[in-house]
């Protein structure tokens, strides 16, 4: 049990925009010209910790006692929202599906099911569901090498391991999550995982976070949660659960950092 009535220090990646088979990485926010190469540094981390930089930015935890953090992974864990992006646009392509990256970043935490099924129905479509996702799914995984874990979130999976329970809390599927922990080296932290089919009702529904808390035998009050997503944050409050709002990647960058931890 962790009392957390301080501020941790915490780092931030030194650049998020990348070129990925040519194309350009959006970090909204983030001119591409702003963004030279990927230094070898980034593209060779340290398996153990993953790619930290220092910046001196701190990201506070709410005050109080806790049993139990639970992590959102894409965006929270993993700092791969712009991977998923450009998966995700790949893959609706191939239907003439446009998903641009405010309405992306919109429904962040929904579950690719109910994103294709409403992209369905607002372009006149009918993708087929399971088809589009596995397709996104296979150009995630052939994305996945250039993903790192999320500076500030991995500080405080690496400093309160072992002292609490750890659950990953997501709306992607189980083979998405796991391949992207076990690119982190983060797989074996996790007691826990519930993930797209866990659950019926999608965030920003509590389900999702009050079946973690039930696996881990831990009241919902007594837990944390780490979120990127509006939606997120809405299901970690209906939960009854405090909660730590994880900057998004234009907010993490050096020249633009924001304090307030919301999306921009």
């Amino acid at each position: 049990m962790l009392g957390f009535d301080r501020i941790c220090p915490h780092r931030v990646l030194a650049d998020h925009v990348e070129v990925i088979d040519d194309q350009p990485i959006s970090t909204r926010g983030l001119p591409v010209e702003d963004v030279a190469h990927v230094s070898d540094e980034r593209r060779t981390p340290d398996p153990d910790r993953g790619a930290i930089y220092s910046c001196g930015v701190m990201l506070p935890l709410p005050e109080g006692e806790f049993d139990a953090y639970l992590f959102d992974c894409d965006g929270t864990i993993a700092d791969s929202m712009p991977v998923h992006h450009l998966a995700w646009r790949r893959a609706l392509a191939e239907y003439g599906a446009e998903f641009g990256e405010e309405l992306f970043y919109a429904w962040g935490g929904r579950t690719p099911a109910s994103v294709i099924a409403d992209l369905n129905a607002q372009q006149g479509l009918a993708m087929p569901v399971d088809v589009v996702d596995a397709r996104r799914e296979r150009f995630f995984q052939e994305l996945l090498p250039s993903v790192r874990a999320v500076p500030e979130v991995l500080e405080h999976i690496l400093s309160a391991y072992g002292e609490v329970p750890f659950a990953v809390v997501s709306g992607s599927s189980r083979e998405s999550v796991t391949a992207s922990l076990t690119a982190l080296g983060l797989l074996d932290r996790f007691e826990v995982m519930v993930c797209a089919g866990d659950y019926t009702n999608g965030k920003p529904d509590p389900e999702c976070f009050l079946t973690a808390a039930s696996l881990l035998r831990v009241a919902p009050s007594r837990c944390v949660v780490f979120e990127d997503t509006d939606y997120g944050m809405q299901a970690a409050a209906a939960a009854g659960m405090a909660a730590v709002r994880v900057p998004p990647p234009w907010q993490r960058h050096p020249s633009g950092v924001s304090s307030s931890g919301g999306v921009g």
